[in-house]
């Protein structure tokens, strides 16, 4: 992903959040499943979670990828091809509208326009807290 879409975009169902190398991808699929893709630029999809329930009674099934010997470890059975799937989402920049397209493996399609830029050097600076007393 070129360094110009740093951000984090927001779209219906979707939020994703881009910074250099890494982006990590946050889509609700429906009410009760929300699906978490990180990707980085060299390593490919390295870590799925899927999220589901809602209220207290939730779960989710993990898939990571080890990036020095590619094993992939799964908290279930359910989550061994999570990897693989989400190796094959998409995500393009459409010039004309100024978005990013993120398209599931499976065919789901989220338009997303950009909400804040950031940069990789945002995560590296001391906030000061101010206390104001009433």
């Amino acid at each position: 992903m070129p360094k110009k879409n740093n951000g984090i975009w927001i779209g219906e169902n979707a939020t994703i959040a881009i910074v250099d190398d890494y982006r990590i991808s946050f889509l609700r699929i429906k009410k009760d499943l929300i699906i978490s893709v990180l990707s980085h630029n060299a390593h490919g999809t390295v870590g799925v979670v899927y999220g589901f329930g809602i209220n207290f009674d939730a779960h989710a099934f993990v898939s990571i990828k080890d990036i020095d010997s590619c094993e992939i470890i799964n908290n279930t059975i359910e989550a061994n091809s999570y990897i693989e799937n989400h190796s094959k989402d998409i995500i393009e920049y459409d010039e004309v509208n100024k978005c990013l397209i993120y398209i599931t493996y499976d065919g789901i399609k989220y338009n997303l326009k950009l909400s804040e830029k950031i940069d990789m050097n945002d995560f590296g600076k001391k906030m000061k807290l101010i206390i104001i007393y009433q």
